[in-house]
């Protein structure tokens, strides 16, 4: 037989086996909700830690599933599933006649990271008050990347961020903020805010981290699924980064987290707060760790999911948030700035005390 007529009839056999229906996922409420629920059930990694009976949705949600005629009936199904995880990065997006849509399972901690809690009543402090004017700093379109402040009368910076690389408009890497530190006179205290960091790549995530130290060292360990078992996992690998040195560690850090600190966000706390010139001061971080993989959805839909989890070098999962050195009581504006003068108020107070004002 010759080599063309080989190659016909395999072509034709993949022409056959595409067209076969037990090969194709059809698009149906039905399909889409067991093809959702197969790739979690063999690939989501905190089964455990979320006490998550997955097996239990199913028999409470299949029925549903298959009695659905719609996406909007589907929609319904998963906008009661996805909150289950309590796990920012499970999100199912995608499109109904009217409108987009984005489920998250976002309540973390039994906190709402994505959005904050808006307290109107509540009194904030102005950084304006607190003798910090701006300095250095980028926006792009109505964004902030970060922001520097420079204290008026002592040499302390203040330095806000909001995501580590690139990630969608937001964009704060560690040759911009390196950058950004040689307008700033911060001799007497350094004070680094991810209160409203939300995450990012985790690669820049690392660089910016070895700003804060000058050795090589292991930051964290991954361990990823080596089966479809719930707990069929490999050996914990770890993670070595070489630092930059660019902040001396002569030099006071104060580490500003809250509950919208998420994700490579939350990795960074974890990885600097135990740094011996670092001190963590706030409220506890929202959690989040380890990357997301995006899989589409028979119907179009897209469906995200964690797939490794992250531990801190003291073996603690990173998957749950980050209690600080220093817990300071307040209630969380995430729609103004100023809602974190009460931490920032704090850290100024240590710095003071660490320097004898």
């Amino acid at each position: 037989m010759t080599m063309q007529k080989k190659c016909f009839i395999l072509f034709l056999s993949i022409i056959f086996l595409s067209c076969r229906k037990d090969i194709i996922i059809e698009n149906t409420p039905e399909n889409v909700f067991l093809t959702f629920w197969k790739i979690m059930d063999e690939n989501y990694v905190y089964f455990q830690e979320k006490n998550l009976d997955w097996d239990s949705v199913f028999n409470v949600y299949y029925p549903q599933a298959q009695a659905a005629k719609t996406d909007r009936d589907l929609f319904n199904i998963f906008s009661e599933i996805i909150p289950l995880f309590k796990d920012g990065h499970v999100s199912i997006q995608g499109a109904l006649k009217d409108s987009s849509f984005w489920i998250s399972g976002s309540y973390v901690n039994d906190t709402l990271w994505a959005f904050g809690i808006y307290r109107p009543e509540a009194e904030y402090i102005r950084i304006e008050d607190l003798g910090f004017e701006y300095k250095v700093g980028s926006i792009d379109y109505f964004y902030k990347n970060f922001y520097g402040y420079q204290h008026k009368n002592k040499n302390y910076a203040l330095i806000f961020t909001y995501s580590m690389g690139n990630v969608g408009r937001y964009n704060t890497t560690a040759n911009e903020l390196t950058e950004s530190l040689n307008y700033l006179d911060y001799k007497d205290g350094l004070i680094f805010s991810i209160i409203d960091n939300g995450g990012g790549w985790y690669g820049e995530m690392y660089n910016i981290a070895a700003m804060f130290f000058s050795e090589k060292q292991v930051v964290d360990y991954s361990t990823f699924k080596t089966g479809k078992g719930h707990n069929d996992f490999g050996e914990k690998i770890f993670t070595e980064i070489q630092g930059k040195g660019i902040i001396p560690n002569s030099i006071p850090v104060m580490l500003l987290t809250g509950p919208n600190t998420y994700s490579a966000g939350n990795a960074f706390a974890y990885i600097v707060k135990d740094l011996p010139n670092c001190i963590s001061v706030g409220k506890k971080t929202g959690g989040g760790s380890g990357g997301k993989l995006s899989v589409v959805l028979p119907n179009g839909w897209t469906l995200c999911h964690p797939f490794f989890k992250v531990f801190s070098i003291k073996d603690e999962n990173m998957e749950f948030g980050l209690m600080p050195d220093i817990y300071v009581k307040v209630e969380v504006n995430h729609m103004d700035d100023t809602s974190t003068g009460d931490v920032l108020l704090r850290a100024i107070e240590v710095l003071d005390s660490i320097n004898g004002f």
